[in-house]
């Protein structure tokens, strides 16, 4: 039940684009930054979304109808 690459790949861009978010706030610069940062956080989600909708356990999970025998 491990993470794939492209969840890891995900939560580290989610973690850059926080880390944009605060560094913009807190030094009080122009908007782009902080644009930065929430495009960062979309494209992180994103990506991690999509490696957690493909991964291997979630395709073979059996409904909860059928149990396994």
């Amino acid at each position: 039940m491990g993470m794939n690459g492209f969840e890891w790949l995900g939560i580290f861009l989610i973690l850059i684009g926080v880390f944009l978010i605060c560094l913009a706030v807190y030094l009080q610069i122009d908007y782009y930054l902080l644009f930065a940062g929430l495009i960062e956080l979309f494209i992180g989600g994103g990506i991690y979304a999509y490696g957690a909708r493909n991964r291997p356990e979630a395709v073979r999970a059996t409904p909860l109808s059928q149990p396994e025998k």
